[in-house]
C-alpha cells in the first residue's frame, strides 16, 4: 500500500474525507481534508501527516472534553497574543502527531519531514509577527 494511501485511511477512519486541490487545509466542521496536488507525492504524504495529525488532537480533545483547557486561546474571548500561541502550539502538535502516525504505519520520517515541517512552523511564525509584536 502506498504511503498517502495509508495515511488517508487513518484521516477516513476518524471520519474526514481527503481530496486533491491547490491547498494544503483542514476543515474540521466539514470533515475535509485537502492536500495541494502539485506537491509530489512524498509532500503530499507529509503534509496529510499533518493535516491528519489535526484531527487527531480535536478527536482526542473531543473524547475528553478539554479542547478549551488544552488550547484556552482559542476561546472566542481569548486575546489575540494568547490565541495566537494556542494556534501555534496546536501546529506544533499536529506535526509531532503527524510524526507519531508515521512511526505507527511504518513510514518513514527523514530530513524531507523535518524540513517541511521547519519551513512550515517557520512560515506560521512570519505570518503572525504582526498580531504578537503589539503586545
Amino acid at each position: 500500500m502506498q504511503t498517502f494511501e495509508q495515511v488517508s485511511k487513518e484521516a477516513e477512519a476518524l471520519g474526514y474525507k481527503v481530496v486533491l486541490a491547490d491547498l494544503d487545509s483542514w476543515d474540521p466542521g466539514g470533515k475535509i481534508i485537502t492536500i495541494n496536488e502539485r506537491r509530489t507525492p512524498r509532500n503530499q504524504t507529509v503534509h496529510l501527516l499533518h493535516e491528519v495529525g489535526h484531527a487527531c488532537i480535536l478527536a482526542e480533545a473531543e473524547l475528553a472534553g478539554d479542547y478549551y483547557d488544552r488550547f484556552p486561546g482559542l476561546q472566542p474571548d481569548a486575546d489575540s497574543h494568547v490565541h495566537t500561541m494556542s494556534e501555534f502550539e496546536q501546529e506544533v502538535l499536529a506535526w509531532e502527531k503527524g510524526r507519531l502516525i508515521a512511526y505507527r504505519l511504518g513510514i518513514p520520517i527523514d530530513k524531507n519531514f523535518h524540513r517541511i515541517k521547519a519551513k512550515s512552523l517557520q512560515t506560521y511564525v512570519e505570518h503572525h509577527e504582526e498580531s504578537t509584536s503589539n503586545v
